[in-house]
């Protein structure tokens, strides 16, 4: 499906059928995108899909049974440049540096500085505490909302419809969120926690969270990708193994 000349609309569709077809209870309306850069999330709007583009795949609300699961997955179509080829490593790297600690006995807070060591050894952040980390949507210096960029941006399947897109998206670079994940409910109604630099809470056995690494730069590179993992007593079990990371 994913081929030059395919429109987003029928990826959708796919990925619709796709998750309805194997008994989930929702459809993930939202969380799909295709450009240049790999930093677009949205509704399908008509893109056609051309060598160099970035489709971004983040399974975050489908549920069967009450049941809940999140993955997120990112796919080329042809040559990426350098620099999305650069953040596409240094995002995989990330999620698997954390997976290799998953275990009863440590902190969470553990797996979140294991995979930002890669983004500071290549050069993109110089703290991986969360505290220090700039995001997608953090506030202005002096805590005043970040107003998205008004700018035109050139988009010729957007314009063949009579529109014009004139903001950015994000509006700065960074993580959408500035951690490296959270709980995902099973069933619903469990503690809700993120995996951060300070939060030091213990690893058990039967824990289920989402790890997704993720680095997006304004009409440049993008990447959003993870795993959903379970800890067992000797370890972790990850539960979207099906397709790898890579």
């Amino acid at each position: 499906m994913l081929r030059p000349g395919v429109t987003d609309y029928e990826v959708y569709a796919a990925f619709t059928y796709a998750q309805m077809s194997r008994g989930g209870e929702t459809g993930d309306g939202y969380q799909l995108g295709v450009n240049e850069f790999g930093t677009h999330c949205g509704k399908p709007y008509g893109r056609v899909i051309r060598d160099g583009d970035v489709l971004n795949l983040y399974v975050s609300n489908v549920t069967y049974h009450g049941y809940a699961a999140q993955t997120a997955r990112m796919m080329v179509v042809g040559t990426p440049t350098a620099k999305q080829e650069e953040v596409l490593e240094m995002t995989v790297d990330a999620v698997r540096r954390a997976e290799k600690l998953i275990r009863p006995g440590l902190a969470l807070s553990a797996l979140h500085d294991a995979a930002f060591d890669a983004y500071v050894e290549r050069g993109y952040l110089t703290s991986k505490r969360t505290r220090d980390m700039p995001f997608n949507w953090e506030a202005m210096p002096d805590g005043t909302p970040r107003a998205v960029p008004y700018q035109y941006v050139a988009d010729k399947d957007w314009e063949a419809q009579g529109r014009k897109l004139m903001h950015v998206y994000p509006a700065t670079l960074g993580p959408h969120n500035p951690n490296l994940g959270h709980q995902i409910d099973l069933p619903p109604g469990g503690p809700e926690y993120n995996v951060t630099s300070h939060n030091t809470d213990i690893m058990q056995p039967g824990m289920v969270f989402v790890l997704h690494a993720q680095w997006l730069e304004p009409l440049v590179a993008g990447s959003n990708i993870g795993d959903l993992y379970l800890v067992t007593e000797n370890g972790y079990e990850n539960l979207s193994h099906h397709t790898p990371l890579e």
